[in-house]
């Protein structure tokens, strides 16, 4: 299955103990972001939680014949001790100094830094007072100046980031400095992989038949090197904040020369704007704007910065992005046009891809299909991308892509179905850029090798797709008819599709082809699709209201971080405070000079596609489905 790899949205449930509740929903995987950011803290699967997560999952919702529960072990004792003082932040810390002075090998262990951020969150909601947050930073620091080397450098990112949070930046510069000083590339590989060996064991214990995924050195090597850039970032947000700017520059340059992403890049440009040197800082963000890590605020300091360099016009400020974006980004994958054998039928093969803006383990995936619409024709393959919250809010995300993602019963990204059928990847998913856009190539390898079989398979169906724009619509006619080899349960799906998408994603990705905009359904259904009868010709109309479209998409920016907090904190119980964020920036509204429809028939019963047709809006009033070329 697939588990979740990133930011406090994966990390937070592990934390809290939840993991096996939520190791099965809607956030997918990706690597782990804290090292990358330096604002963020990193994904629990660094040391192989996720899998150990997952194993138990299964093993909770086993039901009656579940062998007993094994006896608790003491850290687990005592991290539920630390949840039950929640409302009392001093000794909520005291109990969390307590785990890592006394369980310093424990999975529990790892999660202190979060557990000191709870602390901080609680006193300032009871008083917020600046004297007493900054005796918990205090204690925390002494209290964990003891333990362990590797896990103190595992746990005080998300220490630091709190204190920063609350403006104590004395205690957050310090507590950085001794954990740079702690930063060692062997020893972290060493405690990595003994969290790795323990979860592991942990997980076999659970489910004997439990396959882990193999600890890559190589990948945790790069994590290190994130690591490093972190901290640096983080003591230079901290020198920053204390106006040192001699030595915020200098460590944001460490961090930069580390590893080029956001904070660092963000930190420079900071100081340069104060130096006056805007064009200079404009470069910085520009970069940072890119990798897609920039929070809201640095987007709009990216904002200020381009009007300040364009003579106060906002105007271009995208354009100027795609090209930057252009200069520095290249497909590795070399894919080939596709020869039609003698054997080739008349199917078009639908490929439904389930990613995420922020999805690591989805690039080669992305890069496959991005590579697959030059290979192919539209007459050869229509391809429909459904952006999913994995692992980061993505805002091209919707109902109709949440529908699909319920349908197929998918729990993870990236997940690939061709005409209707799962796509078995048998590899080992990446964790880390480097590594997946190594895999780039033998993914897309794997999947074409699927397509061209399934474009000599014969369609099921008949499929006919007319399109027309209509005022501020857009109105499909499908004619459908000669299904073969069916169940009596068989739906007519009709997506719209917005054929390109900018948006700099948290991996680094900025263009997004066909981006599943909406679904049609019957007005007043509930469920998306129109009902076929096999037994007759059908014919469907419906009608795409853009308008309609975009205030839905709005909206859901809004509702669904609240409907998820709601769900995650209810199967948590007690008075969790999980909270999933809120989107940073909105792709909501659609060009409708670039879209697309695409239709295809769905046995419900088998999941299989019968047929399927893609159809390019042009400028024309109408077209007849299937147009030449691409």
């Amino acid at each position: 299955m697939k588990d979740l790899r990133e930011s406090g949205i994966g990390r937070v449930l592990t934390l809290v103990g939840a993991l096996t509740l939520f190791s099965l929903s809607a956030f997918g995987q990706t690597q782990s972001n804290q090292a990358q950011s330096g604002q963020t803290q990193s994904g629990q699967a660094q040391s192989g939680q996720a899998q150990s997560g997952q194993a138990q999952s299964g093993q909770a919702r086993s039901g009656a014949d579940s062998p007993p529960k094994p006896a608790a072990l003491p850290e687990d004792e005592l991290t539920g001790k630390i949840r039950a003082a929640r409302n009392d932040p001093a000794q909520y810390v005291e109990l969390t100094i307590k785990l890592v002075n006394e369980f310093p090998e424990s999975r529990p262990a790892e999660s202190a830094g979060f557990f000191f951020s709870s602390a901080l969150k609680k006193q300032a909601q009871m008083e917020n007072d600046p004297a007493k947050l900054r005796e918990l930073a205090k204690r925390y620091i002494e209290g964990t100046v003891s333990a362990p080397a590797q896990l103190r450098v595992r746990i005080n990112g998300y220490a630091v980031r709190a204190m920063l949070d609350r403006n104590l930046a004395e205690e957050a510069a310090a507590l950085a400095s001794q954990t740079t000083a702690l930063l060692n590339e062997k020893e972290y590989l060493a405690f990595m992989r003994r969290g790795y060996d323990r979860d592991i064991a942990s997980a076999t214990k659970a489910n004997p038949n439990y396959k882990p995924r193999p600890f890559l050195e190589g990948e945790f090597s790069e994590r290190f090197i994130q690591e490093v850039a972190s901290y640096y970032t983080l003591l230079g947000r901290a020198h920053l904040k204390l106006n040192k700017l001699s030595q915020a520059e200098a460590a944001f340059k460490r961090a930069y020369e580390t590893w080029r992403d956001a904070p660092a890049a963000a930190g420079l440009a900071t100081i340069l704007e104060k130096q006056g040197k805007d064009k200079e800082a404009l470069e910085y963000m520009t970069l940072a704007v890119l990798t897609g890590r920039l929070d809201k605020a640095g987007l709009e300091q990216f904002q200020g910065l381009y009007r300040r360099t364009h003579g106060g016009n906002p105007d271009g400020v995208e354009e100027y992005l795609d090209a930057r974006y252009r200069k520095i980004h290249t497909n590795p994958v070399k894919g080939a046009r596709y020869v039609p054998t003698g054997a080739r039928t008349d199917r078009t093969v639908l490929a439904e891809l389930f990613t995420g803006a922020g999805c690591i383990p989805c690039i080669p995936y992305d890069y496959t299909f991005e590579s697959a619409l030059e290979d192919y024709s539209r007459r050869e393959l229509a391809l429909l991308v459904y952006h999913w919250h994995a692992p980061s809010l993505d805002p091209m995300g919707n109902r109709s892509s949440d529908a699909r993602v319920k349908y197929y019963g998918v729990v993870g990204a990236p997940t690939i179905f061709l005409d209707g059928q799962k796509f078995a990847d048998e590899g080992v998913e990446p964790r880390v850029k480097s590594a997946a856009e190594k895999r780039a190539a033998s993914a897309h390898s794997a999947v074409t090798s699927v397509i061209n079989k399934r474009l000599e398979t014969p369609s099921q169906a008949r499929l006919r797709l007319e399109a027309e724009r209509s005022g501020k619509g857009v109105k499909a006619v499908v004619a459908v008819d000669g299904l073969k080899d069916a169940t009596l349960d068989v739906s007519l799906q009709l997506a719209l599709v917005e054929d390109e998408v900018h948006y700099s994603g948290e991996n680094g990705l900025r263009f997004h082809p066909l981006v599943v905009r909406n679904l049609a359904r019957a007005a007043g259904a509930d469920d998306y699709g129109f009902k076929v009868d096999p037994s007759r010709a059908n014919s469907f109309t419906h009608t795409f209201d853009l308008d309609a479209i975009i205030a839905e998409n709005l909206r859901y920016y809004d509702e669904w971080p609240v409907e998820r907090n709601k769900e995650v904190n209810g199967r948590i119980g007690g008075d969790a405070d999980f909270d999933v964020g809120r989107f940073k920036e909105q792709r909501h509204l659609i060009n409708s000079d670039k879209l697309s429809v695409v239709a295809f028939l769905q046995d419900n019963k088998t999941r299989q596609i019968l047929q399927s047709v893609f159809l390019h809006l042009a400028p024309a009033d109408k077209q007849n489905a299937g147009p030449p070329g691409k």
